[in-house]
């Protein structure tokens, strides 16, 4: 048990270094420079068509004594989607799907986390797309953490996974084309110092 609190009291204090320096106490912010949130829709149901939002941020209220009382939240901009193609980036901005000239910002706002093992957490929150308001959970997982010894730093890849159904945000064009299923990552490069 104690290394699970171990875990989540290393993870909740990686979060906000991954991105640079408080702003005041236990408030840290993020942003694209160390991540990435990507998204993926299969079609036909024989391939997928894989995209990220190029810009965001983040805040993370941290509370030390007790991690689990941490919150994260992030805004990525709905414009900032990117697609392989021209047409799928004017697609994804019109009002059939994020509706980006009326709803230029996404939300995510965890309301609990849990550790599952000192790799493995579970991040519970609301997420809002096109001003409506749903439940999503993130399967979260550290990797390949090692000391960086000559540089003092402890070092990890953190990987968080979910899924959202688009229709329950009003995205119902292009069915039976595009699955309804969403899959979402967020990807993280962490960086802490190291105590020997």
């Amino acid at each position: 048990m104690a290394g699970i609190v171990k875990a989540a009291a290393w993870l909740a204090v990686a979060l906000p270094l991954l991105a640079g320096t408080a702003r005041a106490g236990s408030v840290y912010d993020f942003d694209q420079r160390h991540g990435r949130v990507n998204f993926s829709v299969g079609v036909l149901g024989m391939f997928d068509v894989k995209g990220s939002f190029d810009r965001f941020m983040g805040r993370l209220d941290l509370d030390l004594a007790q991690p689990e009382r941490s919150s994260v939240r992030v805004d990525f901009q709905t414009g900032s989607v990117s697609l392989p193609a021209p047409d799928q980036v004017a697609l994804m901005r019109s009002a059939d799907y994020l509706d980006a000239p009326r709803h230029p910002v996404g939300h995510f706002t965890s309301t609990a986390i849990t550790a599952l093992s000192p790799t493995h957490y579970r991040l519970e929150g609301i997420v809002e797309l096109r001003g409506v308001r749903q439940p999503l959970q993130f399967d979260a997982e550290l990797r390949d953490r090692h000391v960086d010894a000559a540089r003092g730093i402890e070092v990890a890849d953190l990987v968080l996974s979910g899924a959202v159904l688009r229709s329950a945000f009003g995205m119902v064009a292009d069915r039976p084309l595009l699955s309804d299923t969403v899959q979402l990552s967020i990807l993280m490069h962490l960086e802490v110092p190291h105590a020997p």
